[in-house]
């Protein structure tokens, strides 16, 4: 996996002001999840994996949380990763096209 993917799976989710129901404790759940579900994907990631892949491992890694402000939070932040996963996965193609189109 290329330093650009493990950079962007180091965007983390933000935390949120805490609440009656999730302090920054339970917060540190979500955390520990992205840090797991980013594990996960830069171990094993390959050329082939697209973004939609990397969003089943974000929900699935963090499918117990039940905080909804800690899920727009997730949500957000996964957002932010399958754009910039798409960018990445095209980067490749941009290049050797734009240098096949100058010769």
């Amino acid at each position: 996996m290329t330093n650009r993917y493990t950079r962007l799976l180091e965007l983390s989710p933000e935390s949120h002001e805490p609440t009656a129901q999730c302090g920054l404790q339970a917060q540190s759940a979500l955390k520990a999840a992205w840090s797991v579900a980013a594990h996960y994907l830069s171990s094993n990631a390959t050329a082939e994996t697209t973004s939609a892949i990397a969003l089943a491992v974000f929900e699935a890694f963090s499918g117990h949380i039940v905080c909804k402000d800690c899920l727009d939070q997730r949500s957000k932040a996964v957002v932010n990763v399958v754009e910039k996963w798409d960018e990445i996965v095209l980067l490749p193609f941009n290049v050797s096209n734009a240098t096949s189109n100058s010769a």
